[in-house]
This record gives structure tokens, C-alpha cells and sequence, in this order.
């Protein structure tokens, strides 16, 4: 049995000032996906 989609919170006052400052941070991260999506990619041909 499917479970309903639960409503999506409504970000206000410092939870979206909060948001706004994470999404403007440097992603340190994109380096290693992309080696990890190319190791996947060769490994799944």
C-alpha cells in the first residue's frame, strides 16, 4: 500500500535564512560524486 505524500514544510523566518546560506556555501563535495559517478558508470557498462 502506497503511503500518501506527506505536505512539505513551509520554511519561515531563520529556517530560510538558514537554507539560503547553506545553498550559497562552496559544495567541497563535487569532486568526489563525480569520481564515484564515473567509477559506478565504468563498473555498471
Amino acid at each position: 500500500m502506497a503511503m500518501p505524500i506527506a505536505p512539505t514544510p513551509v520554511l519561515k523566518g531563520k529556517d530560510l535564512v538558514k537554507l539560503v546560506n547553506d545553498l550559497q556555501k562552496p559544495d567541497g563535495k563535487k569532486d568526489l560524486r563525480q569520481k564515484a559517478l564515473k567509477a559506478l558508470l565504468s563498473i555498471s557498462k
